[in-house]
């Protein structure tokens, strides 16, 4: 089969290199727009919430800037709070500053909003002011039992490290603190962390908002506002939840002392995208998982059928002469048609090529029955004028003994073109014709045989041998002195070898070689050694390259010609000979 070079040449290939092409770059195209739409839903997530902690961080810093006011100016603004603060002898007038002074600070709580507790304790005379705002979160729980948590607090040494703004854990709520301490009166102001949480999520757009406070370093630097920060500083995401990654925005306060983290799912970017921008990126991603499904499709109902055409043409043109398309039923009418059209091409090639063979066979057999009758003329005036002088001389004997060959040898050349004979009716047939030349050149030739009794049953092509017998007599009879022939046959079950010999003058090497080429010179217009050319060509016909023909031969010593064939079915033989004789009788 003709290898063709190398590239698309196969038509899956192009296909698939045409699907590549059309369907590759809008694939590409429309990948890329949904990933700048989700970058962009993120980015837009990001901003949101960036913007929610910064608005919140402001309002965080300005309710510590602004108690850091209130508790610096309100010696000055409140002398109650000073007179309190000493600590003096417990008068009616320390205490009328003491309910003042709680109801001052309960009209800021509640008014203000700029602290959720204001408290004060004094260790001279043991008692405890604390005044709270409402707050809404759930960890806060009721007013009075935060106030007695708050009490509890206030009463250990812990109080005394919130010098500066921090945070502070009591019983499961977060606390932003501040306390200022005079001698052993301590006062301050709370910030509910837990409520700034609980604010957050219910502006937030996105759900599952997550936010956590944690101390910064002493002597930490104020960062200002940072988002997407990690550990280290750098942008990007942190792993939140084991459910996934989180979109992180943090703040750092040096006045605080503390950092704000707000978290979000990166899920939730998503959420605000449109419904047409949804579609297309679900349009997307289902066109990428069908482009498999595109592909069998397309080798289903394309790709397969051509593939058993091609197959077909393949296997035909091996030789499998017989083989034919199947149809399917659910195969497209083009295919269809393309199979019937192949079968019905392979069903006409079925039969010119048995057209030509018959008309080869024809040709074969009107060329070995010209064969069989090439009579050579010399041979039939040989035989005349032998008969002739028989008669001149009435020797009947002799003239019986003529006719009687003659009649065997045209009975025996008239057999059918394909009808092999046993080689026991051709040496009789020689046998005989060695008496006749006996008579024809009395003590001139002498023939001894050595046939195998097994050669006897070789089935052989008519006239095989008698032709290189009669052509001894041709050019070597007569040459002045007695020619010694020599006949051997023997098989060794497979192949049947015939021998015949003379010690004639020989030939030269030169046509010995063309002879054993298969080579037949011309002589002045006809052809030499006619009858052995025959015999050549009627061997090659009925055996092909199993049978041949060699000649060894010296000038002046002798020739020696070799023929070597198959042994035949002896029963297809003889259904073939009996037919023949029937005919002939």
């Amino acid at each position: 089969m003709k290898k063709h070079p190398a590239g698309f040449r196969s038509i899956t290939q192009r296909i698939v290199l045409a699907l590549v092409l059309i369907i590759l770059p809008f694939n590409i195209i429309s990948v890329i727009v949904t990933i700048i739409s989700l970058q962009n839903a993120r980015q837009q997530m990001m901003t949101s919430v960036d913007n929610l902690l910064a608005l919140s961080g402001q309002q965080l810093s300005g309710r510590m800037n602004a108690m850091n006011d209130f508790f610096y100016n309100l010696d000055s603004v409140y002398p109650a709070f000073r007179l309190y603060r000493e600590q003096g002898e417990r008068t009616a007038d320390l205490a009328m500053a003491e309910s003042n002074l709680a109801s001052y600070f309960n009209m800021i709580v509640e008014n203000d909003a700029f602290a959720d507790v204001l408290f004060w304790q004094s260790g001279k005379y043991g008692r405890t002011y604390i005044g709270m705002s409402s707050l809404e979160n759930d960890k806060c729980g009721r007013i009075f039992d935060c106030k007695e948590i708050l009490k509890a607090w206030l009463e250990t040494e812990e109080k005394g490290k919130y010098n500066l703004w921090g945070i502070v854990e009591i019983e499961g709520m977060t606390w932003l603190a501040k306390v200022y301490q005079y001698n052993d009166f301590y006062y301050g102001s709370l910030i509910s962390l837990d409520e700034m949480e609980h604010q957050l999520k219910k502006a937030c757009a996105y759900s599952g908002l997550e936010v956590s406070f944690s101390e910064l370093n002493s002597g930490a630097a104020e960062q200002g506002r940072q988002t997407g920060t990690q550990p280290d500083g750098q942008p990007g995401e942190y792993p939140g939840r084991p459910s996934g990654k989180r979109l992180a925005v943090e703040k750092e306060s040096k006045m605080g002392n503390f950092r704000m983290q707000v978290s979000v799912p990166l899920s939730q970017g998503y959420t605000n995208l449109s419904a047409l921008q949804i579609l297309c990126m679900g349009f997307v991603f289902l066109y990428i998982l069908l482009i498999p499904v595109l592909i069998y499709l397309i080798h289903k109902m394309v790709l397969n059928p051509l593939a058993r055409v091609s197959g077909a043409m393949e296997r035909l043109k091996g030789g499998e002469q017989d083989y034919r398309l199947s149809t399917h039923p659910h195969e497209a009418e083009e295919f269809t048609a393309i199979g019937e059209t192949f079968n019905g091409m392979a069903d006409r090639i079925s039969e010119l090529r048995i057209a030509n063979y018959e008309k080869e066979l024809k040709r074969q057999e009107i060329e070995l029955k010209n064969l069989q009758l090439q009579i050579r003329p010399h041979f039939l005036m040989n035989m005349f004028n032998l008969l002739y002088s028989f008669a001149q001389i009435e020797s009947y004997q002799n003239i019986q003994k003529l006719a009687l060959y003659l009649s065997e040898y045209f009975r025996y050349i008239f057999q059918s073109g394909k009808e092999l004979q046993p080689f026991s009716l051709e040496i009789n047939l020689i046998q005989k014709y060695m008496e006749i030349a006996e008579m024809r050149y009395p003590g001139c030739v002498e023939a001894v045989y050595e046939v195998d009794p097994e050669a006897l049953e070789t089935f052989v092509p008519p006239l095989l041998i008698h032709n290189f017998v009669e052509n001894i007599f041709k050019h070597i009879v007569g040459y002045g002195r007695k020619i010694h022939l020599h006949i051997e046959a023997y098989t060794d079950g497979e192949e049947t070898t015939f021998m015949i010999a003379d010690d004639g003058p020989g030939m030269s090497r030169q046509m010995a070689e063309d002879i054993n080429r298969g080579i037949f010179h011309k002589k002045e217009g006809e052809r030499v050694h006619v009858g052995i050319e025959n015999s050549y060509r009627r061997m090659k016909y009925f055996y092909g390259e199993k049978g041949s023909l060699t000649v060894v031969s010296e000038p002046g010593e002798g020739t020696c010609f070799t023929i070597v064939i198959p042994v035949e079915s002896r029963t297809g033989a003889e259904r073939t000979n009996d037919g023949a004789e029937r005919e002939i009788q």
